[in-house]
């Protein structure tokens, strides 16, 4: 009997050891407001056996960690200068034996918010560096009513403009260089809309190239070749950034949240992650599908695995809409379908509701788990 109960012991002991799987969680940067709050997001991940917080650091153009090259958030105004939640968090979180990814807003440079008080913002000091509708207009023109009326998030910068492109290498190389992340995760990785896309840098470049104004195309093969130009641009710009990051620290993980549909999220918002998962742009994706639905969301996440190609891909599942059930039977029919990996949206949606990370422990996550491999062989 003793031997039976040690078998049965060592088999679950081993099975728990080599059980592989990431669960991350969204950090938004309102949630980083002062030690204390760090330390409870490092204990509430610690008790629903997560392993990977995506903390973010940089958001409509502003700094949530020590920067010199931008203006600090306007959600630590109230914090002491000294303060750093993202060198805390990685302290605290690497402690627990968790690993921390620097989220960055990569395009998306102002919120729908009356613009910053800051004068050294990019809203002020750059605005040739924003997108521009197909009839030359800029986005920072648009007032947030007409933003709204329109879906769009907000005031985007265009990823093709060089002097824009070093500036966020900059930013990314300034995250990686002083913090001892262990990945950088891109979001907002995309043009606002396939009509916010008409910069005057891409205009004047295509004019040379073709002979013609981007805006007076209306079909054919030109067309054709001005839409390819904008997805170069975007997935030129991950590419140098993945080379940026390598030739530092080539053990750090570079990853992107997507659009859920790899064909609108090409046609329509010119992001061709397939292409990077293939390509090895990045070292994995997170394709973001909050939908309550069950069926929807396995479906759809189904089709986007197959879209990448073999390569590294996680799962990005809302919380905030939904209980620890509805997730749970989410995660157990994605697991079934080849998924070993999970990023939950939002910390910010579920701190408020009680009991929520014991809840995920028991129904989803009740032993800790190992972290996959999310680095690419070069």
């Amino acid at each position: 009997m003793k031997r039976v109960i040690f078998i049965v012991f060592f088999l679950h002991a081993s099975f728990a050891s080599a059980f592989k799987e990431v669960r991350g969680i969204w950090i938004p940067r309102w949630n980083l407001t002062s030690y204390e709050n760090v330390q409870k997001i490092v204990t509430d991940a610690a008790t629903a056996n997560l392993n990977v917080l995506f903390v973010q650091s940089y958001a409509r153009g502003e700094a949530v960690y020590k920067s010199n090259l931008i203006p600090r958030a306007e959600e630590l105004n109230d914090t002491d200068l000294d303060f750093d939640p993202l060198r805390q968090i990685i302290g605290l979180a690497h402690k627990r034996g968790m690993e921390v990814h620097a989220w960055v807003n990569l395009l998306y440079a102002w919120s729908l918010a009356p613009f910053p008080p800051k004068e050294d913002h990019l809203v002020y000091t750059q605005p040739n560096w924003f997108v521009e509708d197909r009839l030359g207009r800029s986005i920072l023109t648009y007032s947030i009513d007409e933003l709204k009326e329109l879906d769009l998030k907000g005031y985007f910068l265009t990823p093709a403009h060089p002097d824009a492109r070093i500036f966020l290498r900059r930013v990314i190389l300034e995250l990686v260089l002083n913090y001892d992340i262990d990945g950088v995760h891109l979001d907002y990785v995309r043009y606002p809309h396939r009509n916010f896309a008409y910069d005057s840098y891409s205009r004047l470049k295509f004019n040379q190239r073709y002979g013609v104004d981007p805006i007076f195309v209306k079909g054919g093969i030109l067309q054709e070749e001005w839409k390819a130009w904008r997805i170069e641009e975007l997935s030129s710009l991950v590419k140098v950034i993945y080379n940026d990051i390598m030739s530092v620290k080539p053990h750090l993980k570079l990853s992107c949240a997507v659009k859920v549909d790899p064909v609108e999220s090409k046609d329509y918002f010119y992001q061709n992650w397939a292409l990077w998962a293939r390509d090895r742009y990045v070292d994995f994706v997170v394709p973001m599908c909050y939908s309550i639905n069950t069926s929807k969301t396995v479906r759809r996440l189904v089709r986007a695995k197959e879209f990448a190609h073999n390569r590294v891909i996680y799962a990005g599942l809302g919380i905030y809409n939904q209980s620890p059930l509805s997730v749970a039977d989410k995660v157990i029919k994605l697991r079934n379908k080849g998924y070993n990996g999970f990023v939950l949206f939002s910390y910010d949606g579920v701190i408020d509701k009680d009991g929520y990370f014991h809840q995920l422990r028991h129904y989803i996550f009740p032993q800790r788990a190992v972290l996959p491999s999310m680095k690419h062989t070069h």
